[in-house]
């Protein structure tokens, strides 16, 4: 069961819960020093702060300690089939899942590479007694012509099927590949240099209609370098929206900004927003409130 999704299920306790996302984000070659043993060990402490007391037992830094609560904040889930519930409808559609991504783009030694995860995962093949058979069914002597119409049509619907779901690989690969290029400073730099950028455009770009485009992106998620895990819609945007900004800003403050501060530095950049709204946002975007971040 703990292998399955949502990763995280199954767990006899909050520490297994944690460790199992952690040894799966290990296997993605995301990793955080000392975030296993804090688990383990500390995982209370970590959560009243005591950042002080962690870094002495460890004789380690407390901003060693501090990296791994931001690393627990942002890739790890408490509650991995909080999502899938039904007692609570608000918190069910406030509470991000913990999602599998579909691709992975990783930072290579030269360049970003592309990885569609299910090629790695899966591969699909005709029985090879069946392609033996099929291939000497000119000169078989001993099957009858219903038997060797069967083994035509079924080995044909086979090779068919895998050629489709090769193709459909191929194309989200193609389409990653193109992302990649189109939204290199996004990758690079964060969300503040994301371009403007359509579904049309890069489907002209690859000459394939703008429906495939969409087909292959719907409802799948990819993940970026930096580990965050996000649907392949944030890269098709007509502009930056005021959620993005307000998580890039807490993702950067030094000390925890309230949402008064916030409103007031939207309003610096032209954003006329209410204090309200930006704890509405904020919530959407399931970030604790600063007397807790």
């Amino acid at each position: 069961m703990q292998s399955q999704e949502p990763i995280g299920i199954g767990a006899r306790n909050l520490h297994e819960c944690l460790l199992i996302q952690l040894a799966y984000l290990d296997v993605l070659g995301i990793k955080q020093p000392y975030a296993r043993e804090i688990i383990q060990t500390y995982l209370v402490e970590l959560g009243e702060h005591k950042f002080g007391k962690i870094a002495h037992e460890l004789k380690i830094s407390p901003e060693a300690v501090s990296d791994v609560w931001e690393f627990v904040k942002a890739k790890l889930n408490p509650h991995p089939a909080h999502g899938f519930s039904a007692t609570n409808t608000r918190d069910r559609d406030t509470r991000a899942m913990y999602i599998l991504p579909d691709v992975i783009i990783a930072k290579g030694e030269s360049d970003f590479e592309v990885e569609v995860v299910e090629s790695r995962r899966f591969m699909l093949r005709v029985n090879p007694m069946y392609t033996r058979i099929s291939s000497e069914l000119p000169k078989s002597g001993t099957m009858s012509s219903e038997d060797k119409r069967h083994v035509q049509q079924y080995v044909g619907r086979a090779k068919l099927f895998i050629a489709n779901i090769n193709q459909r690989r191929q194309t989200i690969q193609n389409i990653t590949t193109c992302l990649v290029g189109k939204q290199r400073d996004f990758l690079e730099k964060g969300v503040r240099h994301l371009r403007p950028l359509s579904r049309a455009a890069v489907a002209a770009e690859l000459g394939i209609h703008e429906s495939t485009v969409s087909r292959a992106t719907a409802a799948k998620y990819v993940m970026i370098p930096d580990g965050e895990v996000i649907p392949f819609s944030h890269f098709f945007t007509p502009s930056l929206s005021v959620k993005d900004i307000i998580k890039e800003m807490i993702e950067k403050e030094g000390r925890p900004l309230t949402d008064a501060q916030i409103a007031d530095r939207l309003r610096e950049r032209g954003i006329e927003i209410a204090r309200r709204t930006v704890a509405k946002y904020r919530m959407q975007l399931d970030i604790l409130p600063s007397s807790l971040r």
